[in-house]
């Protein structure tokens, strides 16, 4: 997973998508995508589903979706994310130049607390009314 991160960054192919699900990608090679994702202009899907991140892979994501331009969906379900990993989130959404770019989250499955989950859909309808952000199941069906 490291090595793919790795060579689409150092050769910048035109993928649309980056799907690197059920790898046990953790903090350093969440790491290395979000470096690939600050230089990549073509990425609009990124499927991290199932991939171990914790709050400190998904912080280091969100940094680098925060100057990412083209990544419209990111799907980051059953990620232990808990609750430093979705205010890594809200900060992303309080604080991305354009988050109107994001039109899709999927964070199905993290073991956030109520008050996060609240605080996320609270943020997310003023920031970014059109993002269809996905924290439960029930979200899933709007």
């Amino acid at each position: 997973a490291l090595v793919v991160a790795k060579l689409v960054k150092a050769y910048k192919p035109q993928l649309v998508e980056f799907a690197i699900d059920r790898n046990a990608l953790k903090y350093e090679g969440a790491a290395e995508v979000a470096e690939m994702l600050k230089t990549n202009d073509d990425i609009r899907t990124l499927d991290v589903r199932f991939c171990a991140l914790g709050p400190e892979g998904i912080k280091v994501l969100c940094e680098a979706l925060k100057v990412n331009t083209s990544v419209e969906k990111v799907l980051a379900l059953a990620n232990n994310l808990g609750e430093h990993g979705a205010k890594a989130v809200e900060d992303l959404l309080r604080t991305k130049p354009d988050p109107e770019t994001l039109r899709h989250f999927d964070l199905q499955d993290n073991l956030f607390p109520s008050e996060n989950k609240k605080a996320l859909r609270d943020l997310a309808s003023k920031r970014a009314p059109n993002l269809r952000l996905v924290i439960d199941a029930v979200d899933s069906h709007d």
